[in-house]
């Protein structure tokens, strides 16, 4: 019931990536890196022959904690195996410095060279669909539309 249009990041007119899916809200798994119960490093390796496909989004952060949030989960190992990320649309996203939400993702991910996905229908904004961790997805982007085909084997 409200106009929505995915952007692909990179000059890609049109991305398909495949593999295994994996994230939440930034806000939230911030916490847990490195904590007992942080198993994602185990899980990447566990299905590097499948791949990562990331979903992440976030509720209220900023574009300096969006950058050294993304930082960390990387330098922790849990982009490893990434094939592409995409990102759902910030609930409450001001930007306070002179980067953009897309700067920050790209001075973070940009090196990985995967496909990146930006204002997704995933996460706290409406119109939003639910992912499902561990299940198999093939993601579709194209003017501004996308799509999400789940596999759950």
């Amino acid at each position: 019931d409200k106009p929505v249009c995915w952007r692909n990041l990179s000059n890609a007119e049109e991305i398909k990536m495949s593999g295994r899916l994996l994230g939440g809200c930034l806000d939230v798994l911030l916490f847990l890196v490195g904590t007992r119960f942080d198993k994602t490093k185990e899980f990447v390796e566990k299905y590097k022959d499948d791949g990562i496909l990331w979903y992440l989004e976030s509720y209220a952060l900023q574009s300096e904690a969006l950058t050294i949030g993304l930082w960390q989960l990387r330098e922790a190992g849990w982009f490893k195996n990434a094939k592409g990320f995409v990102f759902g649309r910030p609930a409450f996203y001001n930007q306070e410095s002179a980067i953009t939400y897309e700067e920050a993702v790209l001075s973070v991910l940009g090196e990985l060279q995967v496909p990146i996905i930006l204002d997704a229908d995933i996460g706290h904004k409406a119109p939003q669909m639910t992912m499902v961790n561990g299940a198999m997805a093939e993601i579709y982007s194209k003017d501004g539309k996308g799509t999400v085909k789940f596999d759950y084997i």
